[in-house]
């Protein structure tokens, strides 16, 4: 009985934990309006550029999750949706870390290696040279 009740309760965190936003973020009171699509996001890691810019505004900080799609390029379009979303106009890569990722369909369980990125989200006023 006692098995019974723990592999069902262990089977509702699971489809609980899949469930679950696919990012955290962490806002700033400083709001910009939203850029279109045709405006360009700048995606920069810190291990190539450790300083941001000085004349940039910090708009927030978000960490991806794992996901059952979490490539690389699902992951840079949600990052990049995000920055549209609150007029950041580059994201700024602060750590990658890869995670073993357990997801379940309700009938299967898998796994699968995950990159996990903290990005801070900023609006930089002038870039220089376009």
């Amino acid at each position: 009985m006692k098995m019974k009740l723990f592999l069902l309760l262990s089977s509702a965190f699971i489809l609980v934990a899949c469930g679950s936003t696919p990012h955290t973020l962490v806002e700033s009171s400083v709001k910009f309006q939203p850029l279109s699509q045709d405006d360009l996001v700048r995606i920069v890691d810190a291990t190539e550029i450790p300083v941001i810019p000085e004349n940039s505004k910090y708009l927030g900080t978000m960490q991806t999750e794992g996901s059952a799609d979490c490539s690389v390029e699902k992951t840079a379009q949600l990052m990049i949706e995000k920055a549209r979303s609150l007029g950041a106009n580059m994201v700024y890569i602060k750590k990658v870390q890869t995670i073993n990722f357990v997801y379940s369909t309700g009938m299967f369980t898998s796994s699968r290696q995950c990159n996990v990125a903290l990005v801070d989200y900023l609006n930089v006023e002038e870039w220089g040279a376009k």
